[in-house]
């Protein structure tokens, strides 16, 4: 709201500002909501369809386990961004705070010097008890106390901003000759692209290089304990595994299955795609919302020209992330002698960006259609978590294997750790697909009224 120059608008009617706090608060709570609910219903027919075995308590503690955790980091970032008053850096922060919880949940108790400081980790209290057999239990409570206190910060901290038209302005450049190349930059619609992320970017990039570099150190002291990594992987079933592209137990006994089920797989995976989607909904949907692409548009540019510089700035930030990330991983390689392939390294990471930008351009596709935020959040976020059930029904059973391959996570993840295998033919599909929602993009821009959809896609 600030960013897009609205809050300060809101604030002006008869309403305090705890109140939008708290109302943006119950709004959050209700939304997480209904990704939590979807999950359950999949679990439930999952349940009886295969046979599972779990009891419904445990269903039901287990998804509220996941709502209450996925409330918690949103509270978060609302408090973060009710200190800060920026959107990019206020998630880039809050990823990396789970990135570094995620991590220490799960080394503290393996590691002598640690012990005792997973309790301080919200996933602690997510798996304590083991929630998907024995239903709701005390952490809960501490979760919601824990979501209580983040929501009480972000009402303190909003009460005493000085609220402020936030517009992302290109630096003054009385210093800078005529036809420099930061001149020619920022004049261009690509440059301002980049330009206006230029700070979150990095916060991103640091975030997963973190994740990558956390797990790539943890792993030779690992390597010196296989028994207790053994019996780790002994208590995931198979076919969660094979979801994460791992249908062989043992390869999560070597380092590239260590990295891809906790990075390429996994939570670095996630977090390239809340990116991806966040960055292909600004570019179009987000400027429609703001009211600014008509304005942009009154320059000499065509709007064929105009999307694709758009992508173009989405993907360089893509591959600027990406970039970040395979370095670490390179580096550790080397430092640590993770015996991971030269072309293993490649394929992982070259499949890691096109899959990120498959689903940003989705969202920039989607917004160039229909002008709404909503939807160019929506449905990318939709097909990804589509994608990943299709992943893992498919692995669960032989009869659903078939919808594997309508899955773009599948045609990433295939059936080895993408570290440990060179470029497949889901790489084509991916690209292919990239190049259709291009194509797709650019023709639904062209037929849009902008006027029309100005403050209609909030």
């Amino acid at each position: 709201e600030e960013q897009a120059g609205t809050a300060d608008l809101l604030l002006t009617h008869p309403v305090s500002r705890r109140r939008v706090v708290l109302e943006r608060f119950l709004a959050l709570v209700l939304l997480t909501a209904a990704p939590a609910l979807a999950i359950a219903l999949v679990i439930f027919l999952g349940n009886r369809i295969f046979r599972l075995g779990v009891p419904t308590k445990g269903v039901l503690g287990a998804n509220a386990s996941l709502w209450l955790l996925g409330i918690f980091f949103g509270a978060l970032a609302m408090a973060l961004s009710a200190w800060r008053g920026r959107r990019g850096g206020s998630a880039a922060i809050t990823a990396a705070v789970a990135i570094a919880m995620f991590f220490l949940n799960f080394f503290a108790p393996r590691i002598r010097g640690l012990d005792g400081l997973d309790v301080g980790t919200a996933f602690f209290w997510y798996y304590r008890s083991s929630p998907i057999l024995q239903g709701a239990n005390p952490g809960h409570l501490v979760l919601v106390g824990a979501i209580g206190v983040l929501a009480a910060l972000a009402v303190l901290a909003f009460a005493r901003r000085d609220i402020g038209v936030l517009r992302e302005h290109a630096p003054r450049r009385s210093g800078v000759a005529r036809g420099g190349m930061l001149d020619r930059l920022l004049d261009s619609v690509y440059g301002h692209a980049l330009w206006r992320r230029r700070v979150s970017v990095w916060w991103w990039a640091g975030g997963l290089s973190l994740l990558g570099g956390l797990t790539a150190g943890f792993w030779p002291l690992l390597r010196g304990g296989p028994k207790q990594l053994e019996g780790v992987i002994r208590l995931v079933p198979r076919e969660v595994l094979a979801s994460f592209g791992i249908n062989d137990p043992a390869a999560m006994l070597t380092a590239a299955g260590f990295l891809t089920g906790r990075v390429y797989g996994s939570l670095g995976l996630i977090v390239l795609l809340v990116f991806a989607i966040a960055t292909g909904t600004a570019e179009i949907a987000g400027d429609m919302r703001n009211g600014t692409l008509d304005l942009v548009l009154a320059a000499p540019i065509g709007r064929r020209r105009l999307v694709l510089q758009r992508w173009a700035g989405m993907a360089t930030l893509i591959l600027v992330v990406v970039a970040a990330l395979t370095a670490t991983i390179a580096v550790s390689n080397d430092r640590l002698a993770l015996e991971i392939p030269a072309h293993g390294l490649l394929a992982a990471n070259l499949g890691l960006a096109l899959l990120a930008l498959f689903f940003g351009t989705l969202a920039m596709a989607v917004g160039s259609s229909t002008g709404s935020v909503k939807a160019a959040r929506g449905v990318p976020t939709a097909v990804a978590i589509a994608g990943f059930l299709c992943n893992a029904l498919g692995a669960a059973s032989p009869k659903l294997a078939v919808l594997q391959s309508v899955s773009p996570l599948h045609w990433y993840l295939g059936d080895t750790p993408p570290l440990a295998r060179g470029l497949g033919p889901g790489v084509a599909l991916l690209a292919a697909g990239v190049v259709a929602m291009v194509a797709a993009a650019v023709c639904a821009f062209a037929r849009r009224d902008i006027v029309a959809d100005r403050g209609g896609g909030a």
